[in-house]
């Protein structure tokens, strides 16, 4: 039998980024200082950290089986997605399942492109060598910096017909390298309003579907908010 992992994962009042405005200055990854992941559109290249583990080499496998599960959740991955509104804001929990087996399987075609190790943990660069079977549509992301400090995409996903985009957010806590698969998932999750309706009970909306392609085009941390922020497409 096929073992599916769940994460899931509650936040506050702070969901979306069309929500949160300030003036902030860009920032890089709290527990890195790879200043430019090479993450954004591509079939085959992924970033991912991992925290404080036993050895620098026990935390770059960690990287890696992170991207593994990026890439597995690519493939397929189970939403579910649930959003209550409340006095003080919305606030959304996020379940993603997908194929662990998958996953184990990807590790002997990585190619560890970029590391950076630092107090709080690795992160990496990672590209997973061979033929990509994903479907990379066109986007127009834009990357210039608003009035508010923060890249444009942030307050404003692209659009276009080929695909959907949305971006999700999480509070960096007490663990800073766990902090951009969190927002991944509030990301992927965030997808589903767009392509499918609600069941509703009471004050909360969730959405349930199966994705196909979904993957993280761009991330972005703001260090003066302590927020990170992923934009997720969903090839149509």
């Amino acid at each position: 039998m096929k073992k599916i992992r769940a994460y899931s994962v509650a936040l506050g009042s702070v969901v979306f980024a069309l929500f949160l405005g300030s003036c902030l200055s860009a920032g890089r990854h709290p527990a890195a200082d790879i200043s430019s992941p090479k993450d954004t559109l591509s079939a085959d290249t992924y970033f991912a950290s991992a925290p404080s583990g036993a050895s620098r080499e026990k935390e770059l496998s960690d990287c890696m089986f992170r991207v593994a599960g990026q890439v597995s959740m690519r493939e397929r991955v189970e939403v579910r997605y649930s959003v209550t509104e409340g006095s003080s804001g919305a606030m959304v929990r996020s379940e993603l399942g997908y194929d662990q087996d998958y996953s184990v399987s990807l590790i002997d075609r990585m190619k560890v492109l970029d590391v950076s190790q630092t107090g709080n943990g690795t992160s990496a660069v990672i590209r997973v060598t061979g033929k990509s079977a994903f479907k990379v549509p066109w986007v127009s992301i834009d990357d210039g910096v608003g009035k508010d400090g923060r890249p444009r995409w942030v307050a404003n996903p692209p659009k276009g017909g080929g695909f959907v985009a949305a971006v999700g957010s999480v509070r960096v806590a007490s663990s800073p390298a766990a902090a951009p698969g969190y927002a991944d998932m509030n990301a992927i999750g965030a997808l589903l309003p767009a392509i499918t309706e609600p069941t509703v009970s009471g004050s909360t909306k969730t959405y349930a579907k199966t994705l196909h392609g979904a993957f993280i085009a761009r991330r972005w941390y703001d260090p003066d908010d302590n927020l990170y922020f992923s934009l997720a497409i969903l090839p149509r």
